[in-house]
């Protein structure tokens, strides 16, 4: 399991959170029963374990705006408002986030993601993708202005 405090982690989950439509409901009598797409349940639970709570967090970030995942560019985006200020997400498949990035948040730090570092992570996608591994992206920008 990934420590708690792993900065990347802790913010792929965030993005994970927040661009989910999935649902995670109280158990049942036939057990627990959830709702949505696999990878987006797989990121609650995820989050759920390590103690991040969706609806906590959508208390402190209220979502003002979402736009479904468009299959054109495989990505969905949500508008959080946080202290006046817009939170952008968005998750998609692991080809087309990067690209649309400046950045890229390691353990580390935060640094600028040039063409190469795009070309070396497309090669490892398609890498997991063979062996059947199912992989996402996640960004997000703070601080945009109303």
């Amino acid at each position: 399991m990934v420590p708690k405090k792993d900065p990347v982690f802790h913010s792929t989950l965030d993005v994970g959170k927040l661009c989910n439509n999935a649902s995670l409901p109280e158990e049942t009598e036939s057990g627990k029963e959830r709702i949505g797409d696999p990878t987006e349940i797989a990121l609650l639970v995820a989050a759920v374990r390590i103690g991040l709570d969706r609806e906590a967090i959508l208390v402190e970030k209220p979502e003002v705006r979402e736009v479904a995942i468009d299959p054109g560019i495989e990505m969905m985006t949500t508008f959080q408002m946080l202290d006046s200020r817009y939170k952008v997400a968005w998750k998609g498949a692991p080809e087309p986030v990067p690209s649309s990035s400046e950045t890229i948040l390691t353990t580390i730090g935060e640094h600028e993601l040039m063409e190469v570092n795009c070309h070396s992570w497309e090669g490892k996608v398609y890498k997991m993708a063979q062996k059947g591994v199912i992989g996402f992206s996640a960004k997000y920008i703070r601080n945009h202005s109303n």
